[in-house]
């Protein structure tokens, strides 16, 4: 239960850190240089590893497993030839105990609360499965039990190879097995101790060359695990770069609003939509009072202060997700707004002026008021004009000039059934 528990905790952690891999980077090249030469990597990257192995050594560990079944029943013969004495309980041994532990790990590999112990559950089937044929040895007395013993060979190489049991695992099974057949090969067949001596050696040099293709195969699947994270971090980092690349090539570096390339491109969309749907649509310019002398008076850093501050007061002003405001050039700002009619375009631009208005920033070079104002025009799409962008822009120009033209400090729309914008 405590190697659930545990299991669960790092693989929520793991999850985690899915998300922040870039931030694992340095670690990973760490890891890489390292050679992970104890097969072990530091902090979170084991458990983001464990995760990503998982699925495939699961999967692994299915077919090897009805693999493993049929080919050990199917020693069943051998032990009719080799056993013959013993051959029924060699058969129950085999039929009753070893193979119901193979069906049993497939069984629990399909259950996920039993995934974390299921490496454990293989590394005792493996053990039992040696010790078996040990035991076999015990009961029989036939003269062919003397060849017998090879078949813990096979056993240890389909573990540490074929099956490709973790390292550490197959190390530690590996040894037992090593320890169990050292002590009672020579109780168990009748051997001379000069002879179980060579067969322990030739077991012990069996184990340690299929470890040592363990170690290399598991370090490799490792390293290429560290590539694979490097080439998605580069990924990531490309993808990150694009979109940066994006939102500068559609963002105003001084202001973070949509720029006037942008602002064009959703113009034609917005224009098209509104006049295929016969929607209303309105275009506000606006132009701070005064920029220049506020410029001359402060210093052109606090002119890029006071755009920043306009800026953020337009982009706060808007509530719907396809309203948007850009920077037009210089100290002009334009707001585009679907769906939306005349009146509620001049609604809109008046709460705009007076909350620029009402954030005093200081203007005695103003002659208007000591504080930044803004004049607005405002225009709609004309439906059904053939050149509708260019006259949506040219109205709410021919407004904005009304403003100033008026005194500044004030909002004017422009009406298509009068030569000027009304009062």
């Amino acid at each position: 239960m405590g190697t659930f528990i545990r299991s669960k905790k790092v693989r929520s952690v793991a999850e985690q850190s899915k998300t922040d891999l870039v931030q694992h980077e340095q670690i990973i090249k760490e890891a890489l240089d390292s050679g992970f030469p104890r097969l072990r990597f530091p902090g979170i990257l084991e458990a983001i590893y464990f995760e990503s192995d998982l699925p495939v050594r699961l999967q692994r560990y299915l077919f090897l497993g009805w693999a493993s079944l049929f080919i050990y029943d199917l020693f069943a013969i051998g032990d009719y030839l080799m056993l013959s004495d013993v051959y029924h309980l060699a058969w129950a041994i085999r039929l009753c105990v070893v193979s119901p532990l193979i069906l049993g790990a497939i069984f629990l590999s399909y259950k996920k609360i039993f995934i974390p112990i299921i490496d454990y559950l293989i590394d005792f089937i493996i053990f039992i499965a040696a010790a078996c044929i040990i035991l076999m040895l015990f009961f029989s007395d036939h003269e062919n039990s003397i060849h017998y013993y090879t078949g813990i060979f096979i056993i240890v190489i389909f573990g540490n190879i074929v099956m490709r049991l973790r390292f550490w695992h197959a190390l530690s099974v590996s040894l037992l097995i090593q320890l169990l057949f050292t002590l009672t090969l020579d109780k168990v067949i009748p051997i001379t101790s000069h002879s179980a001596f060579n067969v322990s050696l030739v077991l012990m040099t069996t184990i340690v060359i299929s470890l040592i293709a363990n170690y290399r195969m598991e370090k490799e699947l490792r390293r290429v695990f560290l590539l694979n994270l490097l080439l998605q971090i580069d990924s990531i980092k490309l993808e990150e770069s694009n979109k940066v690349f994006k939102m500068l090539s559609i963002s105003d570096p001084l202001t973070g609003l949509s720029n006037r390339r942008y602002f064009d491109a959703t113009l034609e969309r917005e224009v098209k939509s509104a006049l295929r749907k016969n929607h209303n649509l309105c275009l506000l310019f606006l132009d701070i009072d005064y920029f220049k002398l506020y410029n001359d008076t402060y210093g052109h850093q606090a002119g890029d202060v006071c755009i920043r501050k306009i800026a953020d007061s337009l982009q706060q002003s808007l509530k719907r997700p396809r309203d948007m405001c850009a920077r037009y050039g210089g100290e002009e700002f334009v707001v585009l707004l679907p769906d939306t009619d005349i009146q509620g375009a001049t609604g809109m631009a008046e709460t705009i002026r007076m909350t620029i208005e009402d954030m005093h920033l200081p203007h005695k070079a103003s002659q208007i008021s000591d504080y930044v104002t803004v004049s607005l025009g405002v225009s709609e799409l004309l439906s059904g004009n053939a050149d509708a962008i260019n006259q949506l822009i040219e109205n709410a120009d021919k407004a904005l000039y009304c403003a100033k033209n008026e005194g500044r400090n004030r909002v004017r729309r422009y009406s298509q059934n009068e030569s000027q914008c009304p009062v």
